[in-house]
């Protein structure tokens, strides 16, 4: 088996279908698998349906409450109105009991091998859910991880403008500047949640204006951009207040995982 990033498999049965080579956990009640994804929340979820009315609200449960789980469903029978409940649960592998494990280990194959963000999880699972209050609660989970209003300070154009067009097309709003003096005045101006500030500005550093950025914005997560990985220098950024940086050059995925990542640490702190 070629996988990438190996989940552990949840089977909720009383019989359970031998998957050799993978890590699996056979529990026989919902307390039990709640447990279990409370350990491990990236789960793919063997599910066999006993009762199709009462199996429907404990998945769209758990759907509710957990995006980044996988399911797969077992039935012994065959009934299109059931397919059609839990079809709009965003759940489109339901198998018959019958079926040859290696089957399963195709589809467990491909849950694993697929790469995404859990940004990008939820935002499929959005996508694909017809189930109106599990769509609500995505999008209000959305919007409250997805921090808006994004300053980009950066003096190289080409790469100033790409950072702006991928956010944007994430549904964020973006400012842009290649120096400070018009990135202060952005950030007095407008309600700014995160900046985005190259350490290697024309006639100055970023990280002598860290203190003056957060003081404009105080609620954002700054994070740095930089060509080169000075340690010393980069650890003074995170002292002055910085939350993050990344290495030049990078993936956009990079910048927005960073962008989640910085907030969440911000949430955190707050907590505690």
């Amino acid at each position: 088996m070629n996988i990438k990033n190996k989940r552990v498999i949840i089977q909720l049965t009383n019989n359970p279908i031998p998957l050799p080579n993978d890590i699996w956990i056979t529990c026989k009640s919902y307390e039990d698998l709640k447990k279990h994804l409370t350990f491990h929340p990236n789960s793919i979820i063997l599910y066999t349906i006993t009762n199709p009315e009462i199996d429907f609200k404990t998945i769209k449960h758990i759907r509710k409450k957990n995006y980044t789980a996988e399911f797969i469903l077992i039935t012994n029978t065959y009934n299109i109105e059931t397919h059609k409940k839990l079809t709009t649960l965003g759940i489109f592998s339901i198998y018959h009991y019958s079926i040859h494990p290696k089957i399963l280990e195709l589809d467990i194959i491909e849950i694993n091998n697929t790469q995404k963000t859990h940004q990008e999880t939820l935002e499929q699972r959005a996508n694909q859910v017809l189930d109106t209050d599990i769509y609500i609660s995505y999008k209000n989970i959305i919007q409250s991880q997805s921090p808006k209003h994004i300053l980009i300070i950066e003096d190289d154009k080409q790469l100033r403008n790409k950072i702006s067009q991928h956010l944007i097309r994430k549904s964020y709003i973006c400012y842009d500047t290649d120096n400070i003096q018009t990135a202060l005045a952005y950030s007095q101006d407008h309600k700014i949640d995160t900046i985005i500030l190259d350490l290697e500005l024309p006639d100055t550093t970023g990280d002598s204006h860290i203190k003056a950025l957060s003081k404009a914005a105080p609620n954002a997560a700054i994070i740095i951009l930089t060509a080169y990985k000075e340690y010393e220098l980069l650890t003074k950024c995170i002292n002055l207040g910085a939350h993050d940086f990344i290495t030049k050059p990078f993936i956009p995925t990079t910048l927005t995982d960073s962008i989640i990542g910085s907030h969440g640490l911000i949430k955190l702190k707050e907590k505690y």
